[in-house]
């Protein structure tokens, strides 16, 4: 069994791939809070990124995570605030409404009962 002691925590991770490459592209794939770590623990890495992808936020107001917010940003908004204000590299910003209408889910199906009965197995078809 692996001793989860000895491992490296994600942010510091970040902070070493982040030093020893050049041009890395940083794909955030949910809320911000270990790019965030990683921004505080070595204020020069926002500036070595060569650029930063993530989805957070929405445009019209009906979020996924409470009824007017979305997960990633909802989930740890100082995360995001301290990434958003210290990133120095092009910086890429998808809101939740264009990921939603990627896959043909309607806000209101995702916003009314995602988590029950019959939507619940054909969202996981997707």
């Amino acid at each position: 069994m692996e001793n989860y002691i000895d491992r490296v925590p994600p942010s510091l991770d970040h902070c070493h791939v982040i030093r020893i490459s050049d041009q890395v592209t940083l794909v955030a794939l949910g809320p911000l809070t270990n790019v965030a770590l990683s921004f505080l623990l070595d204020n020069t890495l926002s500036s070595q990124l060569f650029e930063l992808y993530f989805m957070g936020g929405n445009i019209e107001g009906m979020g996924n995570h409470t009824v007017a917010s979305e997960f990633n940003f909802g989930l740890d908004p100082e995360a995001a605030f301290a990434v958003l204000d210290r990133v120095q590299c092009p910086t890429y910003v998808t809101a939740l409404e264009p990921c939603y209408r990627q896959i043909n889910i309607s806000q209101v199906s995702k916003a009314g009962t995602i988590g029950r009965g019959e939507r619940r197995h054909n969202l996981n078809k997707l």
